[in-house]
């Protein structure tokens, strides 16, 4: 038998093989197969493709795929091996698999899903003979290692102030990002209402907790501890104005020796 290969075993209550179950599974199945073979190969394309090579018809129903590489010289990687033991590292509670992602958590709870609502049993298989089957304490663990949909860090930003809110106990303003002109709630301390309503329209800085959203890292509010008003740019100087002022950076060296000095630094 060849080392990428990958036995599922489905059960079904009755007599016949839920069709969409068994087609979600299998499909689950390829894309964690993929995922970790990506994983190891540090996000680089699967190396792998997979093949139907053999299929009963009778229940349970057994399926088995082979992994199968383009190139002659082979493959060293064996993602049979990364999923199954991924699996089962992450049924024993232990912590999250080293090679498996959020979304890879996601397809893990697919497949859960499926047994003991379409199918009475799940099981896969090596070539080797390792087994694992699939049950509810999988489903449970993966939802445990998961990390959360949003995550707080310290940091500041910037944006147009607008649309000012007082509801309660709770005293918000927007800010609207320059590039993209998303707003963002803030929640700030409501003794600053007035000077908040004074700055409505003018481009402030704030800083505090930020919530994150984990998909893409976009900043969603902000918990305010400090904030202050930005100069308009009709407020700052101009080039020539800068000029004028004739700062003294280098002290009176020539500024391609503290340039060569710098460079010999950063070597």
């Amino acid at each position: 038998m060849k080392k990428n290969e990958l036995t599922i075993t489905m059960d079904s209550r009755g007599d016949d093989i839920d069709a969409l179950a068994a087609l979600e599974v299998l499909s689950e199945t390829i894309s964690l197969l993929r995922d970790v073979e990506k994983a190891r190969l540090g996000g680089a394309k699967a190396e792998h493709r997979w093949y139907i090579s053999n299929a009963t018809k009778t229940n349970p129903f057994e399926l088995t795929i082979d992994g199968v590489v383009s190139h002659e010289r082979g493959s060293a990687l064996d993602p049979v091996s990364d999923f199954l033991g991924g699996l089962k590292f992450l049924e024993s509670g232990s912590g999250r698999p080293e090679l498996f992602s959020d979304a890879m958590l996601d397809r893990v709870k697919k497949i859960c899903n499926r047994v003991g609502k379409n199918l009475a049993a799940l099981v896969f298989r090596d070539s080797k003979a390792h087994v694992f089957t699939v049950t509810h304490k999988l489903a449970i663990a993966a939802a445990a290692f998961e990390l959360p949909e949003f995550y707080t860090e310290y940091g500041e930003l910037d944006g147009a102030l607008g649309q000012l809110t007082a509801h309660g106990d709770t005293h918000d303003f927007c800010i609207y990002d320059d590039l993209t002109n998303k707003k963002i709630h803030c929640e700030f301390d409501p003794a600053d209402f007035n000077r908040v309503k004074e700055a409505l329209r003018k481009r402030v800085r704030v800083s505090g907790r930020i919530e994150h959203k984990r998909r893409d890292h976009s900043p969603q509010k902000v918990f305010v501890d400090h904030w202050g008003t930005l100069p308009d740019e009709d407020d700052l100087p101009s080039i020539e104005s800068v000029h004028a002022m004739k700062f003294d950076l280098t002290r009176g060296r020539p500024s391609e020796e503290v340039i060569a000095d710098l460079r010999r630094l950063n070597a």
